[in-house]
């Protein structure tokens, strides 16, 4: 959720500020990856040793501003947002129960 609301709000400034394109490198073994993409990001190349400590691979990965879908992760933002604090509210009513 926090990192979705984070990402969200770096692609409006980097719209409103008229940039066509987010640009980021991951490690290929970074569970973000499944993020990124489901967000739209594509990638590009794979960065070979990329990183010295540790040393691995990384994915440069693209997303094109202009065919990101604001309205559909926004709504999916808040509806999980909702649900995650429906599933928290029930968990506190249960522990106040039992």
């Amino acid at each position: 959720g926090h990192a979705k609301r984070m990402l969200f709000t770096v692609f409006q400034e980097a719209r409103e500020n008229n940039w066509r394109y987010v640009l980021l490198d991951v490690r290929v073994s970074n569970a973000a990856v499944s993020l990124y993409q489901n967000l739209g990001f594509r990638t590009l190349i794979v960065r070979k040793d990329f990183y010295d400590t540790q040393v691995e691979d990384a994915y440069f990965m693209q997303l094109e501003l202009v065919e990101f879908d604001f309205e559909r992760h926004y709504l999916a933002l808040v509806n999980s947002h909702r649900i995650n604090q429906s599933n928290h509210n029930i968990q506190q009513e249960s522990l106040s129960v039992g």
